[in-house]
């Protein structure tokens, strides 16, 4: 299994499922993709899939997951140079 997992649709109804899944079952850093949306950053939207759960659910979270601000639709996912260099 990968040490880093790169998810797109982390923010959505059955993302948010698979990212506690992800956090829970596997010791796995996460790179979640997702887009601003509804005047929230990425990193806010993404902050309520750990909100209101355990504490050992947002620990992993805080811990292990990166969110970066992405553009499913645009070039190079809308990610500069350094980002996409990261990635690879």
């Amino acid at each position: 299994m990968s040490d880093l997992v790169l998810m797109t649709g982390a923010s959505g109804f059955l993302g948010r499922r698979l990212l506690r899944a992800w956090l829970r079952g596997t010791s796995a850093r996460l790179v979640a993709c997702v887009r601003p949306r509804n005047g929230k950053s990425p990193a806010e939207r993404l902050a309520l899939t750990a909100n209101g759960h355990d504490a050992a659910l947002r620990a992993a979270y805080d811990e292990r997951v990166r969110v970066l601000a992405t553009d499913l639709a645009a070039p190079d996912l809308g990610l500069d140079g350094s980002q996409r260099e990261e990635l690879a």
